[in-house]
């Protein structure tokens, strides 16, 4: 044996042991791993030998079942929150520039600003300081002192990117939270997103959360303002909707008369349309829980009507963290506990201690959680989140859960809508695996047995060189914790044929040398050394054809094509490497006078 032989022995000799280094993980989650040990990855790591990587390649939907969904980002309301904030500031600006305007709203269902400076000599140098410090607007109309202002097209442009971009990222972050194994989250047209969750055990609770826009604001309730529902006749309110009213200490000890209205949800869509056109553009409708609990009344859950400020005092944005805590004085209540960073901490001090003895809603996703009167500063900078008395215990407690890491996870940048949903339940997932893996013995079976009734002893060193393959594969996939799918087994397959045909261009060649009259030893070399070009220049172009695959494909598409790029590097190693090893084994321990083959 001269030494490259022994060097080449090491080298097979590590990479099967590489291989199996890293398939043991999967081999123990998937075969002795208990259901506890499965459902936490940290008690998985923890139970695997010492030393072990905790790696595996992961089952894809299409193989443990779980839930498809195609999500519509609604960029149109994010371009709005742009222009809210946008107005915000220009009202601040305007003030600091002593520019004093009439009114600055900003319509409802548009992103436009509509400013009606005081004096109409100002115009001009309102527009200057709208060119200087927002050039993101622009002008749209001008009539007299009133001046419309819009977001201009390569903003409204960069906002759909990057909302769409952000929406990826924090529903990455929950199903993260979540616990969902190798979620897939991809990009899908102009404005959807792709999300395949495979292996949730609760579908349902998986898609509230994740799809949960989790946008929280801090509003004051204009109490004075809802004088406005007393115009309203108790003949035009819809069926079931109670006007209510009570009577309150305000600022100063000043007596204060609040507004509202109770109604079943089914009535929310009719109330707003009723109340919405009576309303001040600065002002908002929303709803919340009569009392801060779960009423009803008739069979439907009664809600309350909020007029509150438009602009929020302070939003998710400053939370640091939020975790769940349990009612001292109830203990089957709980509650959500925020804390803010330190600026939030003093704009919630600054926002308490200017509105003391005033109602302060909690909005979460444009729902009222709770609205209470704030009885002194607060400082400190944490608020908490009520979720209503009585119910389910475990109940109360899950919803505190979600909500609290939802809050962690960060708020979506606009609201997501289900376009699309299919789920795949277990069976159907176990049924793919079995269809999956009865396919991949049966082509493997079959396979093998011609290679050993038409090439005999030669026909057999090709198989154990298909193993090698399959184990190399799968060593592969888990060390870089891919995901396994029903295309990715077809990609296994097909990459275990085109790894027979290099042994069979190789056999053929080994013949046609031995046909001229060389002994099996240069007969061995000469069909090697021939074989490598038309091996090399087929495998090189169907990794061509992979990458591209890769590069344009969906997630199936992707998938195939991954397993098929590293079962064609396998196979190449198997098909020139290994078998040319045992060939050189034999060759050279006995002077073989015949070769099977």
């Amino acid at each position: 044996m001269d030494r490259s032989w022994y060097l080449r022995l090491l080298l097979v000799l590590g990479t099967l042991g590489l291989s199996l280094y890293f398939l043991y993980p999967s081999y123990f989650y998937y075969a002795k791993a208990t259901p506890e040990q499965r459902e936490s990855n940290e008690a998985f790591c923890k139970a695997l030998p010492r030393g072990l990587p905790c790696v595996k390649f992961n089952l894809g939907l299409d193989l443990q079942g779980g839930v498809n969904l195609v999500m519509g980002v609604r960029v149109d309301k994010a371009i709005e929150q742009r222009a809210d904030r946008l107005a915000d500031g220009l009202r601040d600006t305007l003030t600091e520039e002593n520019l004093s305007f009439v009114r600055l709203d900003r319509p409802r269902d548009t992103s436009e600003i509509v400013l009606e400076v005081a004096n109409v000599d100002d115009v001009d140098a309102v527009e200057k300081v709208v060119r200087r410090d927002y050039k993101v607007l622009e002008v749209v109309r001008r009539k007299g002192a009133v001046l419309t202002f819009d977001l201009a097209s390569d903003e409204r442009a960069y906002i759909r990117d990057t909302t769409v971009e952000q929406a990826i990222k924090t529903i990455r972050n929950r199903a993260d939270k979540f616990g969902v194994t190798e979620p897939t989250i991809a990009r899908r047209g102009e404005d959807n997103i792709l999300i395949q969750l495979p292996g949730v055990k609760d579908p349902e609770r998986a898609i509230k959360n994740i799809g949960r826009m989790a946008q929280l604001e801090f509003k004051m309730v204009d109490e004075p303002g809802t004088a406005i529902f007393d115009e309203i006749p108790a003949s035009e309110l819809p069926e079931g909707v109670t006007q209510q009213d009570y009577s309150f200490e305000g600022p100063g000890g000043q007596s204060m008369r609040e507004v509202y209205f109770e109604l079943p949800e089914s009535q929310q869509d009719a109330v707003r349309t009723l109340l919405e056109p009576k309303i001040p553009q600065e002002r908002v409708l929303a709803f919340g829980p009569v009392g801060g609990s779960d009423s009803s009344a008739g069979g439907h859950s009664m809600v309350r009507t909020y007029l509150l400020m438009r602009r929020a005092g302070i939003t998710g944005d400053y939370l640091t963290d939020a975790n769940v805590q349990q009612n001292q004085d109830l203990a089957t209540d709980y509650y959500v506990i925020m804390t803010f960073d330190a600026n939030g901490a003093k704009v919630f001090e600054r926002l308490t201690e200017e509105y003391t003895r005033r109602h302060m809603a909690i909005v979460l996703d444009e729902k009222v959680t709770s609205a209470p009167i704030i009885e002194e500063k607060i400082a400190g900078g944490t608020a908490r989140i009520m979720l209503g008395r009585g119910g389910d215990s475990q109940a109360k407690f899950q919803e505190a859960k979600d909500l609290s890491l939802v809050l962690k996870a960060g708020a979506l940048p606009a609201p997501i809508e289900m376009r699309e949903k299919r789920e795949v339940g277990k069976t159907l997932g176990q049924d793919s695996v079995s269809r999956a893996s009865a396919a991949l013995a049966v082509g493997a079976l079959l396979v093998v047995l011609f290679m050993v009734l038409y090439y005999r002893a030669s026909g057999f060193i090709a198989d154990l060189a298909l193993v090698l393959n399959v184990l190399l594969i799968l060593g592969v996939l888990a060390m870089f914790e891919a995901t396994l799918t029903v295309p990715g087994m077809a990609g296994i397959l097909l990459t275990i044929g085109m790894a027979v045909d290099a042994n069979v261009i190789i056999n053929e060649r080994i013949r046609e040398e031995l046909r001229v009259g060389k002994t099996p030893r240069a007969a061995i070399a000469a069909g090697y050394d021939k074989a490598f070009s038309a091996i090399f220049d087929s495998n090189v172009t169907t990794i061509i054809a992979g990458v591209v695959l890769f590069q344009y494909g969906s997630g199936p598409v992707r998938g195939f094509a991954v397993t098929l790029i590293i079962g064609i590097l396998a196979s190449m190693f198997t098909a020139i490497v290994v078998t040319r090893l045992i060939f050189d084994f034999f060759s050279s321990r006995r002077r073989l006078q015949t070769l099977s083959i």
